[in-house]
């Protein structure tokens, strides 16, 4: 318990890194140990943000891994969601074969979602969406814990990859423009609807059809 309680309080990446393996397909490097301070996880690739000279076509491939990421934070662990507070192409790497890892967890809001709400928590049934309390990158930890589901890795997946700080997809090709101007409507929506929820999954189905389109990329050069 002591190693635990000194893991929590130095760095609780170890202990994340264990409760979402590698090894279950979560998106994170694979653990292999820690002594102190000294953490060992597996080389997963090179930071996106050092990518964007790749082409357009394989950032989409990027992107839709980022945006079901999102969704496994929020959703696919029995017992627990993972809200991730550090969003940014500097903290996801990617492999040669476009296959994405998150390698900065110290930052993670992990939310018990089978708590039985006391009065404290009038809202806790209620969804919470962001609120729009700044430019940028900003966000209420106080108010996603007081609801039993956030859209927070929604909408910080579409902001890293559509916002307006050096967004991963723009500038999209005028060839994907032209053919798909859904793609760039779907993604505003994202960052400003009440449900992205719903548009996330529109964004998904939408880039799936998308990329299994040959004859869509074949004029797109642009990067």
């Amino acid at each position: 318990m002591l190693n635990i309680w000194t893991m929590l309080s130095i760095n609780p990446e170890p202990i994340i890194l264990q409760i979402l393996p590698k090894a279950h397909s979560w998106p994170v490097p694979a653990y292999a140990g820690v002594c102190g301070r000294l953490e060992v996880v597996a080389y997963e690739g090179e930071p996106i943000s050092s990518l964007t000279h790749i082409e357009w076509r394989r950032k989409l491939k990027i992107v839709k891994k980022i945006l079901d990421a999102a969704m496994d934070f929020t959703f696919k662990h029995d017992r627990f969601r993972f809200y991730l507070m550090d969003w940014s192409l500097d903290n996801i790497v990617a492999n040669e074969k476009d296959e994405i890892s998150f390698v900065d967890l110290e930052d993670v809001i992990i939310l018990d979602k089978h708590i039985s709400p006391r009065k404290d928590l009038p809202d806790w049934y209620q969804r919470y969406n962001r609120e729009l309390i700044g430019p940028g990158f900003t966000f209420s930890i106080e108010n996603m814990c007081k609801h039993h589901l956030s859209d927070h890795n929604l909408w910080a997946a579409c902001y890293i990859i559509g916002g307006e700080d050096n967004p991963l997809l723009y500038p999209i090709p005028k060839s994907i423009n032209a053919s798909r101007p859904y793609l760039d409507k779907l993604l505003i929506e994202c960052l400003n609807s009440d449900d992205r929820f719903k548009t996330l999954a529109k964004i998904q189905h939408y880039i799936s059809d998308m990329l299994m389109d040959d004859k869509l990329f074949g004029s797109a050069t642009v990067r």
